[in-house]
């Protein structure tokens, strides 16, 4: 026996009290959010957290008319106690675009944050794609 071509084969059917059969699509499933918030003067934006269960990557990305404030990446097992991030760094052009992109990332949940202490209102964009 072993692996042959499909004309050499044998059919096989499934044990009537088989276990599950793990079945993967490895890169096949995509998710994304967008979320939108307006924060006034002295209020810190936390996006709404990412549940990495089941995925390895995840893209965080969008716009902010606060070009002012650092947006930090935060990491959290439980999606309530959260930790900043040092070695994932959000980047930002002049414009206020912003984007960060974690492979094989280890945390439960990931989120982004950005404080506000600018002196009105300033609008938050964030599109979260995970895989």
């Amino acid at each position: 026996l072993g692996q042959d071509i499909m004309n050499d084969s044998l059919s096989v059917v499934i044990a009537s009290n088989q276990s599950a059969v793990p079945v993967s699509s490895a890169g096949a499933n995509v998710t994304a959010s967008s979320e939108s918030a307006t924060p006034g003067a002295g209020v810190t934006t936390n996006s709404t957290a990412a549940d990495m269960n089941g995925f390895q990557h995840v893209a965080i990305f969008g716009n902010t008319t606060n070009t002012t404030d650092q947006i930090q990446c935060q990491f959290s097992n439980d999606n309530s106690t959260f930790f900043e991030s040092q070695n994932n760094f959000v980047s930002r052009s002049s414009s206020g675009d912003f984007a960060i992109n974690i492979a094989d990332i280890a945390a439960r949940y990931v989120r982004i944050s950005q404080p506000n202490t600018t002196g009105g209102s300033r609008a938050l964009t964030i599109i979260t794609s995970k895989k």
